[in-house]
């Protein structure tokens, strides 16, 4: 029988629910030398109206199972849940059958039933324990019980009786809250009575005997209580009726309790399963903006857009997405820019007009002419385009593909002619003169006379991209020996070494090779990373075939990660633009051979540019049809100001930020523009400890400074004026803060002395506490301060009590502290001296030690909480700035930043910045900016600019 609760045991594991356990099921066959019982008939396989008749069949619908077998609750499963005590009611049923040869309900009884009297009989009848089962049993079944058991029914009764007889009326009970939770408990209990221990299994208590035996025999109970109030007086009765009063009083507390129980159970199991799938959720947030993040590192914009546009769809009210989601939305926008209407198939090429207003875009499928400034198409040829070119006063433009090239007449589209004999090419280059036009086909490339469309020569088994040279005397063509050049009057050509032949399909049309004003030297990519694993340009000398150099020269991350596809030059400026498979598009300085900036914002890969005549304009185009036209020089929005910064406050709508410099500069600066609004020079104090020991109101009006022998100073900023000096009480003064409103500050002294003064009234502070740190919530409702030793001290600010006492441990120096908006997170660090350069978080109001944020390689120099108090940065000397999910504690992304590391880092208000400086032993330093802005209900998508 062991066996046979091992199986149910093993298919609960499984999640399965057998809910059809009869003898019928269970088969014994012979294995590992022996009899081997089998549970086979796992679930309801059929549905019938009725009972058969010898009740072993499964009812559906309406019950199921097998009556006989089944516990109340399967009777019942409309109402009640089903689950694998079920399946341990029809365990004891079976151990019932085997130790007696009845089963609890009678057989004969059930098929009498219909199946109301079934829910009605599992729901009330009660059993005879199985020794009085066997005491009870018929005359003529005695014999055959005894026989079949190899013993006596008197012996059988004695064996069963006492614990046997508990174990399977514990299985048997009817409310299944009081069973074996499982049938590996029910095989436990029954293997400590084998080896003779204790069991769990106990007699039912009296008032649970009285109780069901009033239940059963309801009518002789109340006959003899008659009776015996007949006999024995009015006293006798009422003493009965009390004894049974107490009795019901006592039930009923205790069914009370019992719902009670059930019910708190329940709102508990239901509050864990809201949590469980709260917390899954925001794992599943925090793991997809750590994956997204590196998606925008690997230049994979498609792939973070689409799991940024997936949490915006499972948390459309935002619950989840805070400045982290919003950053990444900036990155995946890249630099500001237009997007015209996505073409339905792949880019090939991109064309300006003579004035640059016009854009031709040529796809596989069709040539559109665009009104750049309008952003709408003016005309629309079909037939598929690998490369396009307006010709001389933008009346006409022309269009190359692997059928021929074809002329079109600008205003209506119509076709004005068709080269002949140019079948199998796809590329064209117009002379700077738009004299000539190059075309390949044909097993070669032919010259053409664009005003009487003649041809003028022809070179032979040359091929695309095609290239002039500034006074027309040279033309370049690919080739499978590389990229060779032919002077146009002589025929001579010349084969740049090394230069890669042309990819044919890969690159259909666009311009791959550009001369230098002059002619003096030619650009192309190399198909083959470098040394450095980047794809870059190579620069040949025109007149030697000589490569001279390359673009970049170093260092390896400026360079593209993917083939370059495309370029495009603004001569007068010096600056080339090169597409890649990368996603990216990046302008060079030619002169300096360096990058000047990188274009990020495309889904796939970018297949063709174009810059406009002006030079203010660069066009690209995508596999995906995606075409965006981007300003050449972007806006001012540098994200970092270079100098020793450190920030104090931003304004309350998070336009301003004001700073202190370590040369006694204040500075407020616009982070619309990156400006410097407001500069006023102040007074340095002691150039060893003080130099940035300074707050300012977060109406950047007031500020508090330190100044020598333990002086504060306050300022009126726009007015330039000192308007109070007062003594700290200090020797020196090295923390000041104030508090949001403006109302109070504290000043922190080198000797923990630590004051809370008011405003209005510097005359004597407040009050005075031991502390070394100091730090008010956002919401102005909480002041933590921190005390050597390795506590800290939670203080409610309006009534400047202590609120909560943490203790954390010593720190060391460096540490740092920051506080929740709302006051209910601390978060600490313990200095250059913490080996696990951990972020450790308390909560406020319990002292709960909530855990630790590891991650950083080396000492963390500064931690600041996020406006809405889900993100904690954290910034340390290894360089790096990563942003952590405070709920999780879970990290989101890692910024690396490089050098020294970064400090004082503070978020604006609104949380859409978060600003920082370095720290002060660093030997030079800047204020970094990073920029998240609110993104429409739409998702990240942006309309351009300028």
């Amino acid at each position: 029988m062991l066996k046979v609760f091992r199986a149910i045991e093993h298919s609960h594991q499984k999640g399965v629910i057998h809910r059809d356990l009869k003898p019928s099921n269970i088969l014994i066959v012979e294995g590992d030398g022996g009899p081997v019982p089998k549970v086979i008939d796992f679930g309801v396989a059929k549905a019938i109206d009725s009972l058969g008749a010898d009740m072993s069949v499964t009812m559906h619908d309406t019950i199921v199972g097998t009556p006989i077998y089944m516990s109340p609750e399967q009777a019942f499963r409309d109402e009640v849940d089903v689950d694998t005590r079920s399946d341990v009611y029809s365990l004891g049923v079976l151990l019932y059958e085997l130790l007696t040869g009845y089963t609890p309900l009678d057989a004969d009884r059930v098929r009498k039933l219909g199946i109301d009297g079934i829910r009605q009989a599992l729901n009330e009848s009660e059993s005879y324990r199985p020794s009085l089962q066997l005491r009870h049993s018929r005359v003529d079944d005695r014999e055959r019980i005894g026989s079949e058991r190899s013993s006596t029914i008197a012996r059988l009764e004695a064996e069963i009786r006492g614990d046997l007889d508990w174990i399977v009326m514990k299985a048997l009970e009817r409310d299944r809250t009081k069973r074996y939770g499982g049938a590996s408990e029910f095989a436990a209990d029954l293997d400590r009575y084998l080896r003779q221990l204790p069991v769990l299994a106990s007699p039912p208590r009296a008032a649970d005997r009285v109780s069901k035996f009033i239940k059963r025999h309801r009518t002789s109970v109340v006959a003899s209580v008659a009776l015996l109030a007949v006999l024995v007086g009015g006293v006798i009765v009422s003493m009965r009726q009390a004894l049974r009063a107490s009795l019901a009083e006592q039930e009923a507390r205790e069914a009370q309790r019992e719902t009670s129980f059930a019910y708190e159970r329940a709102l508990r199991d239901r509050e864990e399963a809201i949590r469980s799938e709260s917390m899954a959720r925001l794992h599943e947030y925090v793991a997809d903006i750590n994956v997204g993040y590196h998606a925008v590192e690997d230049g994979h914009i498609a792939k973070a857009l689409s799991l940024l546009e997936r949490q915006r769809q499972s948390d459309p009210s935002g619950e989840l997405r805070g400045f982290e989601w919003r950053y990444l939305a900036s990155l995946c926008l890249g630099a500001p820019h237009r997007t015209l209407s996505r073409q339905a198939a792949p880019v090939h090429s991109l064309a300006f007009s003579g004035d640059g207003s016009l854009l031709a875009v040529g796809t596989r499928e069709s040539v559109q002419v665009w009104d750049v400034e309008a952003e709408e198409p003016q005309i629309s040829v079909a037939g598929p385009a690998s490369a396009v070119a307006f010709l001389e006063g933008d009346e006409e433009f022309v269009v190359a593909n692997r059928s021929g090239v074809v002329v079109h007449d600008l205003e209506s589209g119509e076709v004005r002619r068709e080269l002949i004999g140019q079948v199998g090419g796809g590329a064209v280059s117009l002379s700077p003169s738009h004299e000539l036009l190059a075309t390949s086909g044909g097993g070669g490339v032919t010259l053409w006379d664009t005003e009487n469309w003649q041809s003028v020569r022809q070179f032979p088994n040359v091929s695309g991209p095609l290239a002039f040279s500034d006074d027309e005397q040279v033309l370049a063509t690919g080739s499978a020996e590389g990229i060779v050049l032919w002077e146009v009057s002589k025929g001579r050509r010349t084969v740049l070494e090394d230069s890669a032949a042309p990819l044919r399909g890969l690159f259909p049309g666009g311009s791959r090779i550009l001369f230098s004003p002059g002619g003096q030297f030619v650009v192309a990519p190399h198909v083959e990373k470098s040394e450095l694993g980047i794809f870059y340009l190579g620069i040949w000398d025109v007149e030697t075939g000589q490569e001279l150099g390359f673009l970049p020269s170093s260092p390896a991350d400026e360079g593209h990660a993917g083939m370059i596809t495309s370029l495009a030059a603004d001569w007068g400026a010096q600056v080339i633009a090169s597409s890649s498979w990368d996603h990216s598009v990046r302008l060079w300085d030619l002169q300096n051979r360096r990058l000047l900036r990188s274009l990020h914002g495309h889904r796939g890969e970018v297949w063709a540019t174009a810059l406009s005549p002006e030079g203010s304009l660069i066009a690209s185009g995508s596999k995906d049809g995606e075409v965006k036209v981007w300003p050449v020089t972007g806006p001012a929005e540098a994200d970092a100001l270079e100098g020793q910064w450190k920030p104090l406050s931003f304004s309350r709508d998070s336009r301003y930020v004001g700073a202190l410099n370590r040369k006694g500069k204040v500075a407020i600066i616009n982070l619309d523009t990156r400006e410097v609004v407001h500069e006023l020079k102040v007074d340095s104090s002691n150039e060893r400890y003080s130099r940035f020991v300074a707050a300012m109101s977060n109406d950047l009006v007031s500020l508090a400074e330190a100044m020598p022998r333990g002086k504060v100073r306050i300022r009126d900023l726009d007015k330039g004026q000192v308007i109070r000096e007062f003594e700290s009480g200090s020797s020196r003064v090295d923390q000041i803060v104030m508090a949001p409103d403006g109302l109070t500050m504290v000043t922190v002294g080198w000797r923990d002395d630590l004051a809370w003064w008011d405003m209005n009234d510097l005359s004597a502070p407040i009050t005075r506490i031991v502390g070394r740190q100091a730090i008010f919530s956002a919401d102005g409702k909480t002041l933590a301060t921190v005390e050597r030793g390795g506590s800290s001290v939670i203080w409610d600010t309006g009534t400047r009590t202590e609120r909560r006492r943490i203790e954390h441990g010593d720190q060391s120096f460096g540490s740092s502290v920051a506080i929740s908006p709302s006051g209910t997170v601390l978060a600490l660090t313990f200095g250059i001296d913490d080996f696990e350069n951990a972020v450790s978080l308390w909560d406020t109001a319990t002292g709960k030690h909530l855990g630790a944020l590891q991650g950083h390689k080396q000492a963390i120099w500064s931690v600041a909480f996020s406006s809405d108090g889900r993100t904690l940065a954290s910034s340390s000397a290894d360089g790096s700035l990563r942003l952590w999910n405070v709920e999780s504690r879970r990290e989101l992304m890692s910024l690396e930043e490089g050098g020294a590391g970064l400090a004082h880092l503070t978020f604006s208000p609104d949380g859409s910045f978060l600003v920082a400086g370095t720290p002060p032993f660093a030997g030079s330093g800047q204020i970094r900016i990073i920029y998240a802005p609110a993104i429409g209900p739409q998702g990240p998508e942006r309309q351009i600019i300028p």
